[in-house]
């Protein structure tokens, strides 16, 4: 008999994984644009890092509080996953991209990214991905995820 909680944690994680999905695509769509909407894309980089970094702590039963913090989600998701940090490191600095482009009238200090930089970002978004769902692979085998 599989423990409802469990279940629910699984549901809940791969929604996170879908909705980061959904976000890269968005990004990837931003840089099609001609020209290229390149704060758009850096915004749907980072939520879709935010919803990856949250299924792996749904996954291995952390807390967290509701945040965009990319600071604080790296510092609980690689203290529960510490195979996760070589994947993520330099992500956390993306936390920027949540809301520096998104409102007008605001002193934007920070540049935006390249367009080649954000493919590089939405590169480390899929391994990153791919990370988790190894996780959810690895839960549903019966192995441990850690």
């Amino acid at each position: 008999m599989s423990d409802p909680d469990a279940l629910d944690r699984a549901e809940l994680a791969e929604r996170c994984v879908q909705i980061a999905t959904d976000d890269t695509r968005v990004a990837r769509r931003c840089l099609d644009l001609v020209p290229p909407v390149l704060g758009g894309a850096a915004y749907h980089c980072q939520q879709a890092v935010v919803k990856l970094l949250k299924a792996c702590l749904v996954r291995g039963q952390v807390e967290f509080r509701k945040t965009h913090d990319l600071f604080w989600l790296f510092d609980l998701a690689t203290g529960a996953y510490p195979h996760l940090a070589p994947i993520v490191v330099g992500m956390s600095e993306w936390t920027i991209w949540g809301a520096v482009y998104r409102y007008p009238g605001g002193k934007h200090d920070h540049p935006q990214p390249t367009a080649d930089g954000l493919a590089q970002a939405l590169a480390s978004i899929a391994a990153l991905r791919e990370a988790v769902q190894t996780l959810g692979r690895r839960t549903r085998n019966g192995i441990a995820t850690a």
